[in-house]
């Protein structure tokens, strides 16, 4: 008799919701909005995520039985920035965005994404809540919730502005658990980026012109692309009347990156080295006047690092190209910007030191100085036609003047130019 009143009154706790199994889930991120997925987008990366509180502030409450207890802000309340980037990579990829990540040894990572996306945490408010339980701990509650305001701003690296500010309100609770405060502040800052997202100026900005990607097209079956280059050596006395062949370089914004590139088209046809722009539909252009124009990426090789991108317009200063190789010790000249964009239009001069090949790509090898910055740049021959496009340099201890440049006729050849 005493053994089927029990169960009876345990079968009473259970139906009365004293005891609860699973009546209600572990964890609620907030009313969820609806974030659209997209099929395209441009490039975008992550950067940081600040969080703007001042040390002490309270940000959190814990209440219980014979608790009550404020919680302030501290150095040591978040441990790993980290893990906000990892959140947000995690949730664009998701949604179909073309996100742009480090690799292993950073040769290309999110600073060449055309957008740039950080955040900037500036109030929350977190609660704690225990409540013990009774008989067999029936009852027993423990929850956690948060409540974040994150400032989010996309940055155009092509208009070199941020384009898109918004402050979004992101919640988070778990009713079955106590959180640590930390990750109840990622998961908060997580809700509020989906809001973000969800906002239909996002969404526009990063897909509107549904620019398809220029693909890696080095298979023999690619279409030729036609530019009206020309092969007519410039009437110019080099290096007396180098600055001319000015107007015929640009400097190449891709993120937060730069190279350098040559225009070889009066209609805005542009060369450039394919580790500048692999992986972008666009990139920024800044002329020797000045003008700012977006430039399309046509196509590229990463094989032997060559890429053609175009700028919208006429009339364009360009500079004639020679697939003529100079003899070993003629004297060549390389124009870029090299480091820094305030170090633009660097002139260095050297001799060709050598002809290399490597894996089945040929080089021109030369004493010129070449530094970052420099790669897509044109390397010019005594009358000022582009010989080669700067790709890179060698690199070590005790390492001086070893630079390579891709021979024109290469990089004609691998882009599938023609006339």
């Amino acid at each position: 008799m005493k053994k089927t009143a029990s169960i009876l009154f345990f079968i009473a706790l259970f139906v009365s919701g004293v005891i609860a199994f699973a009546d209600e889930p572990a964890a609620k991120k907030g009313n969820r909005p609806d974030v659209p997925f997209v099929e395209k987008s441009e490039t975008i990366g992550v950067s940081r995520v600040l969080i703007k509180i001042p040390y002490g502030t309270k940000v959190a409450h814990l209440s219980g039985p014979g608790v009550n207890k404020d919680i302030e802000w501290q150095r040591t309340t978040i441990k790993n920035y980290e893990q906000f980037r990892e959140v947000a990579e995690a949730d664009l990829k998701n949604y179909g965005y073309n996100v742009l990540t480090e690799d292993l040894f950073q040769t290309s990572g999110s600073a060449k994404a055309r957008f740039q996306i950080g955040g900037i945490v500036t109030n929350f408010s977190a609660d704690y809540r225990y409540q013990p339980g009774g008989c067999f701990g029936a009852g027993e509650r423990s929850e956690s919730k948060i409540s974040l305001d994150t400032e989010f701003q996309l940055y155009d690296s092509v208009k070199d502005a941020v384009v898109l500010k918004k402050t979004e309100t992101g919640k988070y609770e778990n009713r079955n658990d106590i959180e640590e405060l930390e990750k109840l502040t990622v998961m908060g800052y997580e809700d509020a980026l989906l809001r973000f997202m969800a906002e239909q100026e996002f969404v526009d900005l990063l897909t509107g012109k549904k620019t398809k990607a220029a693909s890696d097209e080095s298979a023999a079956d690619a279409k030729p692309i036609t530019v009206a280059y020309s092969e007519s050596a410039p009437k110019l006395t080099i290096p007396k009347d180098i600055s001319k062949l000015f107007s015929g370089v640009v400097t190449i914004k891709a993120g937060m990156t730069h190279g350098s590139g040559v225009i070889v088209s009066e209609d805005g046809y542009i060369l450039t080295a394919a580790h500048v722009v692999s992986g972008l539909t666009t990139v920024g252009v800044s002329l020797e006047d000045g003008k700012q124009y977006e430039a399309k990426v046509v196509r590229f090789n990463r094989n032997n690092d060559s890429a053609v991108i175009k700028i919208k317009g006429k009339k364009f200063k360009y500079i004639p190209l020679s697939t003529t190789q100079p003899p070993i010790g003629s004297e060549v000249y390389v124009i870029g910007t090299p480091l820094y964009k305030e170090l633009s239009y660097t002139v260095t001069k050297g001799i060709v030191s050598g002809y290399r090949e490597k894996d089945g790509v040929k080089y021109i090898q030369t004493d010129s100085a070449v530094n970052p910055g420099n790669s897509g740049g044109p390397m010019l021959d005594g009358n000022g036609s582009v010989i080669g496009i700067i790709s890179s340099k060698a690199v070590g201890n005790a390492v001086e003047s070893i630079g390579f440049a891709i021979p024109t006729a290469e990089v004609l050849g691998s882009l599938k130019i023609e006339k």
